[in-house]
């Protein structure tokens, strides 16, 4: 995973980028304060793999959640 912040390049904004194992892309534009973001998930439930984590989480300050990206 990366990430930008607004705080860092408002030219950017809050993005974070993950590839899983499979090279597929995901981004999340959750807040990302001082470069951290943090991702919940209010359900329990086991996360064994990166697409429950991909389906599950969101960005803490916002409740954003990942947008997997086409053509990958």
């Amino acid at each position: 995973m990366v990430s930008n912040s607004t705080h860092d390049n408002p030219r950017i904004g809050d993005i974070t980028l993950a590839i899983d194992s499979n090279g597929r892309i995901y981004k999340n534009e959750g807040h990302v304060c001082g470069g951290i973001i943090h991702f919940v998930n209010n359900v329990k439930m086991e996360t064994d793999t990166a697409n429950c984590f991909f389906d599950h989480f969101k960005s803490d300050t916002d409740n954003m959640g990942w947008i997997r990206l086409e053509n990958n």
